[in-house]
């Protein structure tokens, strides 16, 4: 993964963390919900790889109660997710 990714990967995830998660463990997080506010185009591949990043990282889980719905993926975040939010903040 490129450095550009983890930037946008932490700026995604502080977006979530302060519009969605509030500093809530495994709070409902919707990444295309925040990207535009970090400059991010939802249907980008610079988004798909930024996402990517912090599921593969374990930042935010796949929220399974929405799986298979046609739409926005939605996610879980971790408390690892939470933390590396903070300290990257």
């Amino acid at each position: 993964m490129n450095a550009r990714a983890r930037i946008d990967a932490m700026r995604l995830l502080r977006a979530m963390d302060e519009a969605q998660a509030k500093g809530k463990e495994e709070a409902t997080v919707v990444p295309a919900e925040v990207a535009a506010q970090v400059g991010l185009n939802s249907s980008s591949l610079r988004f798909d790889e930024a996402v990517g990043y912090l599921e593969g990282g374990g930042a935010i889980v796949r929220d399974e109660r929405f799986r298979g719905i046609v739409g926005t993926e939605v996610y879980l975040i971790t408390r690892y997710g939470l933390a590396l939010s903070r300290e990257n903040g």
